[in-house]
């Protein structure tokens, strides 16, 4: 029996994350800032199969709080998600460098903060699986009004793959998932719904497939990869310009 830990956990992906592995016979600790009463898991947790702890991942000291949790209870995951991020806007008039910073606080270091915690444990037993949920916005940052999270985004998947590289031989995975837009409820090519995400990536985690890099949805993957070759002024007339 698998045991996960999903960070960002009390809504939208990592709360459909958390039900894909729990139905799958999985034991799962959930992390967010939320009241686990809001997550609908009561008969989980009353069956010993979900944990929960309320943790702010830009607070490095809750997130250590959360370890000796786990340390006590002698729960030592055998994937780690990683998907706790926030999206707030950094540029209006002005460029605001304390929502910067927190995007990063949380979007980056939050994570490696896992991987600083857990990698020994990993190496220890010659197994684990890091899995980061990253964004399709690393390959162009097409968001409006915000900088810190394509570029926290990109440097959580450069951070995975100089991980990947070191450790290569090491039996630990470091896995990226790029999604693209995510809504509760989608009617559009161009989106997923969260529901959607979480299922594509239980799959891949309980596969056997090989790759590392996971990007989708196919659409919005394509737009992406084909806007790096477009100029940076057409970028800017097409999608930020107002009309």
């Amino acid at each position: 029996m698998k045991r996960v830990l999903i960070t960002g956990a009390s809504s939208g992906l990592g709360k459909c994350l958390a039900k894909e592995f729990l139905h799958s016979d999985c034991i799962v600790w959930g992390i967010g800032r939320r009241n686990v009463e809001e997550l609908g898991l009561n008969s989980d947790i009353q069956d010993g199969k979900f944990y929960y702890s309320i943790c702010d991942v830009s607070n490095q000291d809750e997130i250590k709080t959360v370890y000796s949790e786990m340390a006590e209870k002698h729960f030592l995951p055998d994937i780690i998600i990683l998907n706790a991020a926030i999206q707030e806007d950094d540029v209006g008039q002005d460029f605001n460098y304390q929502v910067f910073r927190k995007t990063f606080d949380t979007n980056l270091f939050g994570a490696i903060k896992f991987v600083e915690l857990f990698l020994p444990l990993f190496l220890a037993k010659k197994k684990g699986v890091f899995a980061a949920i990253s964004s399709l916005s690393t390959y162009r940052a097409l968001n409006n009004n915000k900088i810190g999270y394509p570029s926290s985004k990109a440097a959580l998947n450069m951070a995975f793959e100089s991980f990947r590289l070191q450790y290569a031989a090491k039996g630990v995975r470091f896995i990226i998932f790029n999604p693209g837009r995510m809504k509760e409820e989608s009617n559009s090519f161009l989106t997923i719904t969260f529901s959607k995400a979480a299922k594509t990536i239980f799959h891949h985690l309980n596969s056997n497939k090989s790759s590392n890099i996971v990007n989708f949805p196919l659409v919005p993957t394509s737009i992406f990869k084909i806007s790096q070759y477009l100029p940076d002024y057409l970028i800017s007339i097409i999608r930020f310009r107002e009309v």
